[in-house]
């Protein structure tokens, strides 16, 4: 069965250590200032990013709204600065998007987490 993994984002504190569903109270931690939150105490601007079970090629574990670098492992083409995003509409998968094209993850091979789309700190 697969595991449900989120980080959490709020522009007032930041991005969250990663935590996991459960039935009993989830406490979200805040790597920068160590102050934990239930969940209902977070502020209404919190963004939820579900993990997408995947990790990098540094073993770094990709979460949606990631932004990635890829290797397309047919044409040794690179592809940079992808958002990781979910298709709900037509394939229902993790897919990796820029602009308005999409790569689903059997078009590509090794990937790199570079950044995040809410934190912008990813490379130019």
């Amino acid at each position: 069965m697969r595991e449900l993994k989120f980080k959490a984002y709020t522009p007032e504190i930041g991005m969250s250590a990663p935590f996991r569903l459960g039935v009993k109270h989830i406490m979200v931690t805040f790597d920068d200032c160590g102050s934990y939150y239930a969940l209902s105490g977070l502020p209404h601007s919190t963004i939820f990013l579900q993990s997408t079970n995947l990790k990098d090629k540094n073993e770094i574990p990709i979460y949606e709204g990631d932004i990635i670098n890829a290797e397309n492992s047919f044409t040794e083409f690179e592809y940079t600065n992808l958002e990781v995003k979910w298709d709900h509409e037509d394939a229902l998968a993790w897919c990796f998007a820029k602009e308005d094209i999409w790569w689903y993850l059997a078009d590509l091979g090794c990937f790199e987490v570079i950044g995040n789309i809410h934190e912008g700190d990813q490379e130019d």
